[in-house]
């Protein structure tokens, strides 16, 4: 029968797809264990390196940068001017990817040793008044640091974040409950609120 076969075959290929994204969760678990070995300046400046190699080698994305850039600033800056943000868009992007997979896994205090906190009392002030407070974090920082530290200061009040889920479901059960573990609650942005 061709329906039974089609079926059989799209099983099939699940398993494998399946299969896959597990190798490739494994992967990415001994990734983070060397990341987690190293220390975050050498992983800063590796990150970089890997930020200027997507950089060279990733046309599409260099592409839909500068583009931004182009929108974003309306012909305030030279062509020459936008290559050299976009070249440190990725460098940077690359340095904080890296250092961000490191991040989630040490402890608030070891973190703080490195992140200087300003003005958090302007927020607890709104939080202890009553007062909902939304943050708006800019998509080029290290985004786990918020993610890791939001609950040491802020742990009195129910957190969350808005979430894109991944495609691997492996990698990304793994994410959800990592920036989890410290209270923080996610909302998968394709769900709405």
């Amino acid at each position: 029968n061709a329906f039974s076969e089609r079926v059989h075959r799209l099983r099939s290929s699940r398993s494998t797809f399946a299969m896959f994204d597990f190798v490739v969760y494994l992967l990415y678990r001994a990734g983070l264990a060397v990341v987690a070995a190293l220390p975050l300046p050498l992983l800063f400046g590796f990150g970089q390196f890997l930020g200027v190699c997507v950089w060279m080698f990733s046309a599409k994305y260099r592409r839909l940068a500068t583009r931004n850039l182009e929108i974003a600033f309306a012909n305030e800056k030279t062509p020459c001017e936008l290559r050299q943000r976009v070249r440190r868009h990725f460098r940077q992007l690359g340095a904080n990817l890296l250092c961000s997979a490191k991040l989630t896994q040490m402890s608030a205090e070891k973190i703080l040793e490195r992140v200087e906190v300003e003005n958090i009392e302007s927020m607890t002030r709104e939080f202890r008044a009553g007062i909902p407070v939304v943050l708006v974090l800019s998509h080029i920082g290290t985004w786990e640091v918020f993610a890791q530290l939001m609950p040491k200061f802020t742990g009195f009040v129910r957190g969350a974040s808005v979430y894109q889920g991944l495609g691997n479901r492996f990698i990304d059960e793994h994410v959800r409950r990592t920036r989890s573990q410290t209270g923080l609650e996610l909302f998968d942005r394709h769900d709405g609120f």
